[in-house]
């Protein structure tokens, strides 16, 4: 499942959103720009399509910011550690490795259970 615990999906709707917004102002240029530089009148269909690329991915864009924002205080709040230390070799005996000293795969969340 690439969405259950990754970033990657609003990574994907900032991008996607920032490719509309230029699509959007690319189709504003093509469709609007040489009415206003021939003067011919320019009509509310002509800016629509425009209009609702750029906003669409706007809020597409702001909605993925707010989700990583939103992930990485997730991050913060679960406060897993970076790795976890299965064996500690040439080190003084007496300091016991995280398993010996009682943390197991069960209780971190990480591992079946029973």
């Amino acid at each position: 499942m690439i969405a259950g615990f990754s970033d990657f999906p609003f990574r994907v709707m900032v991008s996607i959103g920032g490719i509309a917004v230029l699509a959007g102002f690319a189709l504003a240029v093509v469709r609007v720009l040489p009415r206003v530089l021939t003067g011919a009148p320019v009509g509310l269909e002509a800016w629509m399509i425009p209009l609702g690329f750029f906003f669409g991915g706007l809020n597409a864009v702001m909605v993925g910011v707010l989700g990583e924002y939103v992930w990485r205080i997730l991050d913060e709040v679960r406060q897993r550690p970076l790795y976890v230390v299965q064996e500690r070799v040439g080190f003084a005996s007496d300091v016991p490795s995280a398993t010996r000293a009682g943390a197991s795969a069960e209780g971190s969340g990480r591992g079946p259970r029973a």
